[in-house]
């Protein structure tokens, strides 16, 4: 029997619920479905802030009973990030990813964050919060950012989320978030063809 390879995909999507009271934010909230193709678009054609997509592949061979023979992540797997407030880049962390290997089961773990620098990169161009032309703008932004993610001086804190997919050899997968950090809202997605949102884990 000749080998069937199988891809698989899931991915998280972290938005900025309305309800921090942030100036820039994402009131209306994520898409209840994602086409899978805009997830890898880093512009405004899907609004999020950062995206975990964790997509492998694996080699089944046989039928009686299938086994898988090798698996891996592929290139796609990855961060995707929009910009944060005011069109200012985020700052990317090294992903952290494993796989364990059994004969009838692949599961991939991947942890994928990013922190907004925002708040530091307004305050050093303005030489400090607080001070120069646009102090009494920058003031009131900066401590809404304190009071939310309680860093409004050194930047958000990480945001990150930890996935983990596993692919088994008789056509099953079950994708899950282990971990994330608290900061900001965040919803899971799975696939095949297109990304369907599950139930929303929020955090204010």
């Amino acid at each position: 029997m000749a080998d069937i390879e199988r891809t698989e995909s899931i991915c998280t999507l972290s938005w900025i619920n309305g309800k921090t009271g942030l100036p820039e934010n994402d009131a209306a909230g994520p898409a209840d479905r994602i086409p899978g193709a805009l997830v890898t678009r880093e512009d405004d054609a899907l609004k999020f802030r950062f995206v975990n997509l964790l997509e492998a592949k694996v080699t089944v061979i046989g039928s009686s009973p299938p086994r898988i023979m090798s698996g891996g992540f592929t290139p796609a797997s990855k961060i995707y990030r929009n910009p944060s407030f005011a069109q200012i880049a985020s700052e990317p962390f090294e992903p952290k990813r494993s796989v364990t290997q059994l004969v009838d089961r692949v599961m991939f773990r991947q942890t994928i964050g990013a922190r907004t620098v925002s708040p530091e990169v307004i305050g050093q161009a303005v030489g400090g919060i607080g001070g120069g032309v646009f102090g009494p703008v920058l003031t009131p932004i900066t401590s809404r950012i304190g009071r939310a993610a309680a860093h409004a001086l050194s930047g958000f804190p990480p945001i990150w989320t930890t996935l983990q997919l596993t692919m088994f050899a008789d056509g099953r997968s079950e994708g899950k978030v282990l971990q994330h950090s608290l900061f900001p809202s965040m919803s899971f997605y799975t696939r095949p063809d297109v990304f369907k949102g599950q139930p929303r884990i929020s955090a204010v």
